[in-house]
């Protein structure tokens, strides 16, 4: 997989995934009222936002689950438009679910194949499992070292169940990554491994969407925040603008 474009300055960072004016309806007010939203190759950009504000809705927007009422996505320059996850995959935009989409029957190397063919022995119908296996652990050791790719992924360890999603999202050649909550059944020494990786995500120029209550979190890794509220857009500011108490008033 060739890597996306190593980080740049703020102002130079090429933008990955841009929303204009999302309008989503259901029964009653707008669930989203013109949401803007613009994520760049090389920076963490956090969602944040008291529970109802509408950040499920904009995930699955711009993931394909939903279809906007109004408004438009832009991908790298091109206007688009999802009508399934499959095609926001296809396009290179992956989610990284609070409540995990791993098989749990599967082994962790299967789980990385789901969406995408196994390998083949030549020509034969059958599965060369050494080739998938040795696929698998090249591709979890690029997250963490000695993750057990032949044991049951509903055996794993939350962490390390995190990890084969991250993993399963790269092997599908997400360069957008959409992070729902993905800390919320860590404990503090997970957090801070999965935060270094996210850092090694951004070097590597992946456009990361990380949607949070955690504002420590928040305040650690994002590079700008964007605060979400009944629907719009309150702010949005670069980390450096911030500090905890703003940030708290912002969502209140």
């Amino acid at each position: 997989m060739t890597d996306p474009p190593a980080s740049q300055q703020p102002s130079d960072l090429p933008v990955a995934l841009e929303a204009r004016g999302l309008v989503k309806r259901f029964a009653g007010p707008n669930v989203l009222d013109g949401v803007d939203l613009q994520l760049r190759h090389g920076e963490v950009h956090a969602l944040v936002g008291p529970n109802g504000a509408g950040k499920s809705t904009l995930i699955k927007i711009l993931s394909g689950s939903l279809v906007p009422d109004e408004g438009t996505l832009w991908r790298a320059g091109r206007r688009t438009r999802y009508r399934s996850p499959a095609e926001a995959i296809a396009d290179g935009i992956a989610v990284v679910h609070q409540e995990l989409s791993l098989v749990p029957t599967l082994s962790a190397a299967e789980n990385l194949f789901v969406g995408r063919p196994y390998p083949r022995r030549g020509r034969s119908p059958l599965v060369d499992w050494d080739a998938l296996h040795a696929e698998a652990r090249r591709m979890l050791d690029r997250l963490r070292p000695g993750i057990p790719y032949d044991v049951a992924a509903g055996r794993l360890s939350p962490a390390q169940q995190t990890l084969v999603a991250i993993a399963r999202a790269l092997a599908l050649k997400a360069t957008v990554l959409i992070f729902d909550e993905p800390t919320a059944s860590l404990n503090d020494e997970e957090v801070r491994h999965l935060l270094d990786l996210l850092g090694d995500l951004r070097r590597q120029g992946y456009a990361v969407l990380y949607v949070s209550h955690r504002l420590r979190e928040v305040l650690q890794i994002a590079d700008r925040v964007t605060v979400l509220r009944d629907g719009r857009v309150v702010a949005s500011h670069r980390i450096h603008e911030l500090d905890g108490p703003r940030l708290v008033r912002l969502l209140a």
